[in-house]
């Protein structure tokens, strides 16, 4: 019987919900990009708390660097719950496979 058979439960648990959260964070990427990618419009006013319109391209690199941050945090919640459910399934951590060339081999 594996020892490790109740922590790579919970690790295949805990993958699954990070993953779940991941696809979450996908949806708010794609909102953030949606509000940070529009032309600088110092006219329309910024009344509304939900969708702020930027008024300059210093607003509007802001929005990208948040952006871009979000995403960099989603890829790592993806990358930390692929990880976690590989262990789960197949009682190992993944392996970056090597090629050939890489090798010295040709």
């Amino acid at each position: 019987m594996d020892p490790f058979r109740t922590l790579r439960g919970v690790a295949g648990v805990t993958g699954a919900a990070l993953l779940l959260v991941a696809v979450q964070g996908a949806g708010w990427l794609v909102f953030s990009a949606l509000l940070a990618l529009q032309m600088p419009d110092p006219s329309v006013p910024d009344g509304d708390p939900c969708c702020v319109h930027p008024d300059t391209w210093g607003e509007v690199a802001a929005g990208l660097a948040w952006t871009l941050g979000l995403l960099l945090a989603d890829a790592l919640l993806v990358y930390v719950a692929v990880g976690l459910l590989v262990w789960a399934v197949h009682a190992r951590w993944p392996r970056v496979r090597r090629r050939r060339s890489d090798r010295g081999l040709t």
